[in-house]
């Protein structure tokens, strides 16, 4: 990793005239507007990709199914809220390595951090299961005609990019208990927003592998045509 891009050693202080204040590590400013840039794209991709999810299934009464009921709370309280309350708040403390917006709001943001996370396993898991259902009693749902491999590949990619996002970050704190390691500041912000861009990745797995989605895209685009 080039040197430019490492947060430089630095004696400044987030708050000069407080004595127990954090000592900012400021980035220069070519990767100070590539890291804003990066993680300004991400917000953007939660936000809207999550709300076009909700959108499009909420007003299709095609949609209207089962599953489909379980995808919205994903992308609603989870997915969109991250999106709306810790990554904007996060991009800032990444770059600037400063918390600026209060102690009090400091302790919402890690409760909403956390909070999501198990809403989104619980979600996951109850899509999981329903997905399973889907499988083993296909009378129960008497439109899935998909064959067997479809449903095993397609159905387990939110789960897997889920783990992929999330279990860096968890297994972290872990490996540094056990063997006396303290993480460098910056790999634990990369495992961060690795962990935080999973809410973006949700929508662009609906994107390119579920056909319901491509439907209600298309289905937009020829409204909008028409009107």
């Amino acid at each position: 990793m080039s040197s430019d891009l490492l947060p430089p050693a630095a004696g400044q202080k987030c708050f000069e005239n407080l004595h127990r204040s954090c000592v900012k590590t400021a980035y220069s400013p070519g990767p100070r507007m590539i890291l804003y840039a990066v993680f300004d794209f991400g917000v953007t991709l939660t936000i809207f990709g999550n709300l076009l999810v909700m959108i499009s299934i909420l007003h299709f009464k095609q949609l209207h199914t089962p599953t489909n009921f379980l995808i919205v709370p994903l992308a609603a309280y989870t997915d969109f809220l991250v999106g709306v309350t810790v990554m904007p708040l996060s991009t800032v403390r990444s770059v600037e390595s400063c918390w600026y917006f209060g102690e009090s709001y400091c302790k919402f943001h890690s409760c909403f951090e956390e909070s999501f996370c198990y809403a989104s396993i619980y979600h996951l898991g109850f899509i999981s299961l329903d997905r399973y259902m889907a499988v083993t009693d296909p009378l129960v749902y008497p439109g899935n005609r998909l064959p067997l491999i479809a449903f095993t590949i397609t159905d387990r990619l939110p789960v897997i990019a889920f783990l992929i996002s999330w279990v860096p970050c968890f297994i972290d704190p872990i490996i540094n208990a056990f063997l006396g390691f303290i993480t460098p500041t910056y790999i634990y912000e990369i495992l961060v927003w690795i962990a935080y861009y999973n809410s973006a990745i949700d929508p662009l797995i609906y994107a390119f592998f579920y056909p319901w989605f491509q439907k209600a895209i298309k289905l937009m685009v020829t409204w909008q045509r028409r009107s």
